[in-house]
């Protein structure tokens, strides 16, 4: 994913973080265009958990 541009987060998303599977809710852009991203857990290990503190990713 490094070398490709994103354009935002879509709510019901699912994503990869550290092998597990999580589902965005919600995705808000920052002023300093890093990502605001809330997500649930969908695979066994994190299913119907939140993380334990907000992700902010950094985009090009």
């Amino acid at each position: 994913m490094a070398d490709e541009q994103v354009d935002g987060f879509a709510p019901g998303t699912i994503v990869e973080v550290r092998d597990e599977a999580w589902i965005i809710r919600s995705a808000e852009r920052l002023k300093n265009d890093a990502w605001a991203v809330s997500c649930t857990g969908a695979s066994e290990l994190v299913r119907d958990t939140e993380p334990s503190r907000p992700d902010v990713t950094r985009c090009p």
